[in-house]
């Protein structure tokens, strides 16, 4: 209704000849206002000028939107997304824009890739109504590890019945003429090391109150969620990697990067790959900080003094590294971005705590 009183005063500038050129709105449908209309619209409501931006910030990405097995976390906002564009009796029949948040504040434009993610959710939008998209906190420079993602969202919202499969071959055949082979399987793995993303480094949101990892390093159930344990385990909904799978995979990532630099036949290609490297170098270091962190918090509750302060050491190698890492956190926006590594982590309050009692100095 907020929207439907804008629109009625542009349209009163209009006709008294204040306002000579077109204005669009667009309502935003986030968090409180996620839920569809309850009540309708009055009947004058200029669709013509207007849009609901749907952001569903608070889903996961180890799953598409759609996929019926995360009841756990993108049920809720399916329902919600639903509920604006293909549910019966709706009340809203406008024009939808998806917000969507692949680089969302807490990523930090950490090195996550979202191919399998966008190929299937940017052709299932367009198929239940959408019209318009953008996700928030674009990089702009330093893209490394981000430029196939910007490479196929671009080509996916030109032609949403893209064959994405063969337009990521064609993408490794051109970029990385002399080692697609390795530096393809460094991607696989970083794909599947970052499906996860929301639950280790951000929030999703899961009934009653969400679920956030870093709030619970000090007190709390780390692993409370299907979707995130320690060990890998599959349950038969909500399966998504878990720590310890995260982590190999960032390992064998690491693996296939490095081999790639030997294979490497090509010095444009070389640049791409030490770009590449940059932003996989601040990927690593955050992902061995966050599970040194987790162990020292499990060692912690578990009243471990001996292998709390053993893991918290390396905790603080690793911060110190991160410490150092400037550029590749400065690629985005004011919310997106950071000092340094460390301050992106942020886990600052709770990695104090542990150094009172596990590094007193």
């Amino acid at each position: 209704m907020v929207g439907y009183d804008i629109l009625n005063e542009l349209k009163r500038a209009r006709d008294a000849g204040k306002l000579t050129h077109r204005v669009e709105i667009s309502v935003i449908a986030y968090w409180e206002t996620l839920t569809p209309l309850t009540k309708p619209l009055p009947a004058d409501y200029d669709y013509e000028n207007s849009s609901v931006t749907f952001f569903p910030i608070g889903r996961c990405y180890a799953h598409t939107l759609a996929d019926p097995a995360c009841t756990e976390v993108n049920q809720g906002q399916l329902k919600s997304y639903q509920g604006w564009t293909t549910g019966e009796g709706r009340y809203y029949k406008g024009s939808m824009f998806i917000g969507e948040y692949y680089n969302v504040s807490s990523l930090k434009s950490l090195p996550v890739v979202f191919t399998k993610i966008m190929a299937a959710d940017i052709p299932w939008y367009y198929q239940t109504g959408t019209r318009h998209f953008h996700y928030m906190h674009t990089p702009t420079k330093l893209y490394g590890t981000w430029t196939i993602n910007q490479y196929l969202m671009a080509a996916l919202l030109w032609n949403v019945n893209l064959d994405s499969t063969k337009f990521i071959d064609n993408y490794f055949d051109l970029y990385y003429p002399t080692t697609k082979q390795t530096t393809r399987k460094f991607y696989e793995q970083l794909e599947f090391a970052t499906a996860n993303i929301k639950a280790l480094k951000h929030n999703v949101d899961t009934k009653p109150w969400g679920y956030n990892l870093a709030s619970r390093l000090l007190k709390g159930d780390l692993f409370s969620l299907d979707h995130l344990k320690y060990e890998e385990t599959h349950p038969q909904l909500n399966d998504a990697p878990d720590v310890v799978e995260m982590m190999d995979a960032m390992d064998l990532a690491k693996q296939y990067l490095d081999q790639s630099f030997v294979d490497c036949k090509d010095l444009i290609e070389q640049q791409r790959l030490l770009e590449d490297k940059q932003r996989f170098d601040y990927g690593y270091s955050m992902y061995r900080y966050i599970f040194h962190m987790i162990r020292t918090s499990m060692f912690h509750k578990a009243g471990d003094t001996a292998m709390a302060k053993r893991e918290f050491k390396i905790v603080e190698k690793y911060a110190d590294q991160l410490k150092n890492m400037v550029d590749v956190v400065s690629v985005a926006s004011e919310d997106a971005d950071s000092p340094n590594g460390f301050e992106a982590a942020q886990s600052v309050a709770v990695f104090e705590e542990f150094k009172k009692l596990y590094d007193p100095q």
